[in-house]
């Protein structure tokens, strides 16, 4: 999408939602897709795909590469991952 409106700094709309269990922060996710299109960052049109942190890990790269095209073809959206933090491994 930053390429495509010429703006550097439409990237910097990535955000990370934390807190304990139940406290909206999949629905936070949601409602700050919605403003993105109201603000037209995200065009009309856009979508939102919803994902787990275990499906990522059990389909692999092509189940993200899948999902990347999705919102390429829909030219823009937002790629939620639920509970994102199991894909990061402990050292």
């Amino acid at each position: 999408i930053s390429q495509r409106q010429n703006d550097a700094a439409a990237s910097s709309y990535n955000v990370r939602f934390e807190g304990n269990p139940g406290t909206g922060k999949t629905t936070i996710a949601r409602h700050y897709s919605k403003f993105l299109q109201q603000l037209t960052v995200l065009p009309e049109g856009s979508i939102l795909l919803d994902v787990t942190a275990a499906s990522l890990k059990n389909k692999g790269i092509s189940h993200l590469e899948e999902l990347l095209e999705k919102v390429k073809e829909a030219s823009g959206g937002v790629i939620f991952i639920d509970e994102a933090y199991q894909l990061v491994t402990d050292k």
